[in-house]
């Protein structure tokens, strides 16, 4: 269930093993989208980025990006410094994280829950009241 977080849809390419992820920023920090990576016998995955808040919508301190650059200096391509805030790319953050560990096949990733009002719940645009969206992906036999 996500209301502006990235989910990641994953499969692998025989379509054996597939996946859902939530990775909010702090779950991308904490190491979500690695573990997901691992938890798939190899790392010949697709994948597919559903809905999320865009750059333009994801503001957060230099503390958040200190904390992304203290993970991998990488991640700090995902970042555009506005004044004394930053905005936040979480598709390309995750995009980053995944293309290290070997995931080149992604998809997805041109939507944004907030300002895409009529198509997708959003916390940042809504509050704490907002509605979610489920996410689901399975394999059919």
């Amino acid at each position: 269930m996500t209301a502006d977080c990235l989910p990641i849809f994953a499969s692998n390419q025989s379509g054996t093993q597939v996946g859902v992820a939530h990775a909010g920023w702090q779950g991308i920090l904490n190491g979500v989208i690695e573990a997901f990576i691992q938890s798939f016998d190899n790392r010949d995955l697709r994948i597919y980025f559903g809905a999320a808040i865009s750059v333009k919508n994801l503001e957060v301190g230099g503390e958040v990006f200190e904390r992304f650059t203290a993970k991998d200096r990488k991640l700090g391509a995902a970042f555009t410094q506005k004044g004394t805030k930053y905005h936040l790319d979480i598709y390309q953050a995750a995009r980053i994280i995944l293309n290290d560990l070997g995931v080149k096949a992604i998809t997805g990733g041109g939507q944004c829950t907030v300002e895409q009002e009529e198509d997708y719940f959003s916390y940042r645009r809504d509050g704490a009241n907002s509605g979610r969206m489920a996410h689901l992906i399975w394999i059919a036999t």
